[in-house]
């Protein structure tokens, strides 16, 4: 469950034509819970509307639907995809260039991503 829910979709197009002018804290709703009963599920598995924490958890959740719904649909750029969501984020956190780049004296961290997977999320 995602609250404030998913947007109507005027709303979502009005976004998508923000995605390569924004910042990525102004695209992603945050979601600082674990998804259990310590943090998003904690008035249980089936809570009401009002009981549901903000947001939506976990990055690999958040980045195939951002790269699903921007890059995939033509709205943003791959390379304008990375810097949102690895490049501006070391910056934001002063971690840049260690962080948020390829290059020589950088961390090696490096997500290999098929934009032809397929993936499904559901509750258990």
């Amino acid at each position: 469950m995602c609250s404030p829910p998913r947007a109507p979709p005027p709303t979502r197009k009005r976004v998508a034509g923000l995605g390569a002018r924004r910042s990525p804290d102004h695209l992603v709703r945050h979601a600082p819970y674990r998804f259990d009963e310590t943090g998003k599920l904690h008035a249980g598995p089936n809570p009401n509307f009002k009981q549901v924490a903000n947001g939506l958890p976990g990055l690999e959740v958040r980045l195939p639907l951002l790269f699903d719904a921007m890059v995939s649909k033509g709205r943003l750029g791959l390379e304008k995809f990375v810097e949102l969501t690895a490049t501006a984020p070391a910056k934001i956190y002063n971690l840049h260039p260690r962080k948020g780049s390829i290059a020589v004296g950088a961390d090696a961290d490096i997500a290999i991503w098929d934009r032809r997977a397929k993936s499904c999320w559901r509750m258990r």
